[in-house]
């Protein structure tokens, strides 16, 4: 190969998009890298409806698993803060 084919090639392979299972073992190790576990955990309806009262989560969003998520976290965040 000559010199110019090759600064041909590693240019496309520096500006190529990361393929899809590149992009996710990025976005798994993102959370290892913050200090963070990814754990399953089993949350009751009258949990749900407790994050929904206490305004961490809404009626519209409590059946998306991802809001349910996203509330369970928040409301970690604001009662474990560690002085």
């Amino acid at each position: 190969m000559l010199m110019s084919q090759i600064r041909d090639v590693s240019s496309e392979l520096l500006t190529r998009s990361p393929t899809r299972s590149a992009s996710q073992v990025l976005l798994a190790l993102s959370p290892s890298r913050m200090g963070l576990r990814c754990l399953s955990v089993r949350v009751s309806d009258r949990e749900v409806r407790r994050l929904i009262s206490n305004g961490y989560l809404s009626l519209e969003r409590s059946e998306a698993a991802a809001a349910v998520a996203i509330a369970l976290e928040a409301w970690m965040a604001d009662k474990l803060v560690l002085s």
